[in-house]
């Protein structure tokens, strides 16, 4: 028979036990309740050649919560990318597009580097997203690759300024009030365009010494004087001889003078009969 001490102990281990996988569980479940925007591919790649295109996914993912409005900001640096080409799913949201209102829905500016994209879907109005089967694409963006180097994709989080409010990176769900519920902060990837450990069609031009080069734009080449290292992308001095033109002027002229003086000095020596008169004198 077991004693009623060890039983109410036992029941009451149980109880605990349970109530902490419980817990557990429910901890992990609300880790992966919030929504989730990321690239893919999710650890950016290597464009073999200047001028190649590449594309890249701007993932949605929300299990949890239905999903009304989302936007984003991507930014990239112009030097290095072009979009060519912008693609959103217009399944996933009912408005992707200027209304009656000065809010911006959907931009690209391949000067500044900047591409936004904004959906959204009022609560009544149609159905709102949710992830069914993992995480939907976004958006598709193409890139031209316009310099050779290392450049990165970044999200814009925050609005640059109060003249830009719709400007940012966010996943809004329908709560009361619309809660973001993006989380974590998705995250930068990085594009090696071309070999990493060298640099293509270097030449003589207009940049600064010790900044990038690549006449892949004619804006991305060195000074006179300096030329394009292959090691490292970079414009540096040319390298010089000992003399200088001035320096050369001065030896030559100093060679001249010492040709002169050997010349004379080693002229042949004549041995002359002395001609002339005798007189007598008498005494």
């Amino acid at each position: 028979m077991i004693p009623k001490k060890f039983l109410k102990h036992t029941i009451i281990f149980s109880v605990a036990f349970l109530f902490s996988i419980f817990f557990i569980l429910s901890s992990k479940s609300n880790a992966f309740a919030d929504a989730t925007l990321y690239f893919y591919p999710t650890t950016g790649g290597i464009v073999e050649k200047v001028g190649n295109q590449f594309t890249v996914d701007v993932m949605l993912n929300s299990p949890t919560d239905e999903i009304t409005e989302v936007s984003f900001v991507v930014l990239f640096d112009p030097r290095y990318l072009q979009i060519t080409e912008a693609i959103k799913n217009n399944s996933l949201f009912k408005t992707w597009s200027s209304t009656a209102t000065d809010e911006v829905y959907w931009s690209i500016d391949n000067k500044n580097g900047v591409a936004f994209l904004r959906g959204f879907t009022q609560a009544g109005s149609g159905t709102l997203y949710k992830s069914k089967n993992g995480a939907d694409v976004l958006a598709r963006i193409k890139f031209k690759t316009l310099l050779g180097g290392k450049t990165e994709l970044e999200w814009q989080i925050n609005a640059p300024d109060t003249s830009h409010p719709y400007f940012v990176t966010k996943v809004m769900a329908n709560k009361s009030p619309t809660t973001n519920v993006l989380n974590p902060k998705p995250t930068s990837i990085t594009i090696q365009i071309g070999d990493p450990n060298s640099c293509t069609n270097c030449g003589n031009g207009t940049i600064d010494e010790g900044e990038e080069c690549d006449t892949a734009s004619d804006i991305n080449t060195c000074d006179a004087g300096y030329t394009c290292s292959p090691n490292t992308c970079t414009c540096v001095k040319l390298p010089g001889t000992a003399i200088g033109i001035k320096d050369y002027i001065v030896a030559i002229g100093f060679f001249l003078i010492a040709l002169g003086i050997f010349m004379i000095l080693s002229r042949p020596i004549y041995i002359r009969k002395r001609k002339g008169t005798i007189i007598h004198v008498k005494r």
